[in-house]
């Protein structure tokens, strides 16, 4: 049997910040059912990519094994351009990201 990934799920203790933060980031709207307080938060891509924001209240012990690599739609690709985005505090990304079209 062969499978597709259905959304990548990140763990966290407030999925309505953590998904309206990646919402303005990536331009795509959270699901028209997701609430604040509500115990998930879906942000659908709409290109077949989706991420789901789950809340889970376990105290954080390492650091997150998953890291979203980006890529601005209204320039070229470029070290530069893919280590930083206006959108977004220079903190929240990381700065060896891969350049290349294909990630």
């Amino acid at each position: 049997m062969t499978s597709r990934i259905r959304h990548v799920t990140i763990d966290c203790t407030d999925p309505d910040t953590l998904g309206t933060f990646w919402s303005s980031v990536l331009g795509a709207p959270l699901a028209d059912d997701d609430r604040p307080g509500d115990p998930e938060a879906l942000l659908d891509h709409g290109n077949g990519s989706a991420l789901l924001f789950i809340r889970n209240d376990d105290p954080k012990l390492t650091k997150n094994r998953v890291h979203l690599d980006i890529q601005p739609t209204d320039r070229p690709a470029t070290p530069k351009s893919t280590a930083s985005s206006n959108s977004a505090p220079r903190s929240s990304l990381t700065t060896d990201a891969p350049t290349a079209p294909d990630g």
